[in-house]
């Protein structure tokens, strides 16, 4: 309450983490760290390419790539969730055949009741 107020502290680089296991040499992390630097403080580019500085066969394979994981995932969610379904349906149907439930309407065991059989 009285204590200092929390800073916001700034995340740490992937190489910079301390369960990161790679080899990059303390250089090669230094140098990511200027290109870091410069480019949030000082404005300059970083050196990697833009989607839109790529040359146009490269943003359509891109383009291609993102559609086709797009259309596997739509097809793995619903292959999934029919086959949830179609499991839902077999185990009603076995319910239905172990307790020889039969529905017309009314649900009952054993036999079905119905106007006809009632006498109505």
């Amino acid at each position: 309450m009285f204590g200092r107020k929390n800073e916001k502290q700034e995340s740490l680089p992937w190489y910079r983490e301390p369960n990161y296991k790679g080899d990059l040499t303390e250089d090669e992390k230094r140098e990511l760290d200027s290109l870091r630097y410069r480019a949030d403080r000082q404005g300059v580019k970083h050196p990697a390419a833009t989607y839109d500085d790529l040359p146009d066969e490269v943003q359509s394979y891109i383009s291609r790539l993102q559609i086709e994981l797009y259309d596997n995932i739509q097809a793995n969610s619903f292959g999934r969730s029919f086959g949830e379904r179609t499991r839902g349906v077999f185990a009603f149907q076995l319910f239905r055949v172990v307790f020889e439930i039969q529905f017309d309407g009314n649900a009952s065991l054993g036999r079905t009741t119905s106007a006809r059989s009632v006498g109505l």
